[in-house]
C-alpha cells in the first residue's frame, strides 16, 4: 500500500464518499459478503463509531446509482484499516461492481477516513461525489474522477480493501 490518502466519511466537515470496483468472476456465480477490510486510517479523530458499506452495479467507469446493497458494522481498527463485520450478508452477482466505506466519524473539525491507495492498480480508477448542496460543487453531484472534484486528493489510482464472505454461496 502507498500512504496517500483519499479521504472519505461523513461528519461534519466530510461529506465525500470515494468507490472502487472489483469483479466477481463469472465461475464463482456470486459472492456474499459478510465483512469487508477498508485499508486507512481515522485521521484527526479518536474512532469511528459505525461504518457503512455500500455496492453498487458497475457502469461506464463508475457505480450506477442507487447502491444495490447497503449495509453497517461496528469497525475494529486493525494494523491499518478497518475491519467491519456486517450486520447483514451483501449478495454480488458475477460481474463489475463498486464499494464504498463510509465510517462515521464524531464531529471534530477536519476528522475523516483515508484511504490507503493499492500498490498494483486494477480495473477503473476510484470515483468520488458529494452529497453537499450546489453551487459549491457542482462537478461532484455524480461519479465522477477524483481531479473533477476537489475532495483534498489529486490520486486518482485504486483503494486498498479486501472482502470476505462465501463465494457461490446462498442467495444467488
Amino acid at each position: 500500500m502507498v500512504t496517500d490518502l483519499t479521504p472519505s466519511a461523513i461528519g461534519d466537515n466530510n461529506f465525500y464518499r470515494a468507490a472502487d470496483d472489483f469483479v466477481v468472476p463469472e465461475e464463482d456465480g456470486c459472492w456474499c459478503i459478510s465483512r469487508v477490510v477498508a485499508s486507512g486510517a481515522v485521521m484527526n479523530a479518536p474512532t469511528s463509531e459505525l461504518a457503512e458499506v455500500a455496492v453498487y452495479e458497475g457502469g461506464n467507469a463508475a457505480p450506477i446509482e442507487p447502491p444495490t446493497a447497503v449495509a453497517s458494522g461496528t469497525p475494529e481498527a486493525v494494523d491499518g484499516g478497518l475491519d467491519i463485520a456486517l450486520s447483514m450478508t451483501i449478495v454480488v452477482g458475477a460481474g463489475t461492481h463498486w464499494l464504498s466505506v463510509m465510517p462515521t466519524v464524531p464531529s471534530i473539525q477536519n476528522s475523516s477516513f483515508g484511504w490507503h491507495h493499492a500498490e498494483t492498480p486494477s480495473g477503473d480508477p476510484v470515483r468520488v461525489k458529494t452529497d453537499l448542496v450546489p453551487p459549491f460543487v457542482e462537478a461532484c453531484l455524480e461519479w465522477g474522477s477524483v481531479e473533477d472534484c476537489p475532495s483534498g486528493t489529486t490520486f486518482s489510482g485504486d483503494l486498498a480493501f479486501e472482502v470476505y464472505g462465501v463465494v457461490g454461496g446462498t442467495g444467488c
